[in-house]
């Protein structure tokens, strides 16, 4: 699941690139969800970073706080284990 994650993580940046907008948006969230059922952090981190750069970058501020309160979050719970 790991491996589907991080290719979603891929083919949400292809999709932007390629303008479809929409479509890099639902397999970012997929990535974050996959990441959170499988409790990767990295991956997760990776996915939340990325849906925040693509929000910001298309004026979608509606949850923005969520995803970047989200990422905060993960990241001083990384720390207080030792992931880095």
């Amino acid at each position: 699941r790991q491996l589907e994650a991080g290719t979603l993580i891929n083919l949400g940046i292809a999709a932007l690139e390629a303008g479809d907008d929409e479509e890099a948006i639902r397999h970012t969230e997929a990535a974050a969800a996959i990441a959170r059922r499988v409790g990767s952090v990295r991956l997760l981190s990776v996915a939340l970073g990325n849906l925040a750069s693509f929000r910001l970058h298309l004026g979608r501020l509606d949850d923005l706080d969520d995803v970047c309160r989200e990422a905060t979050e993960i990241g001083r719970a990384a720390r207080r284990v030792g992931v880095s």
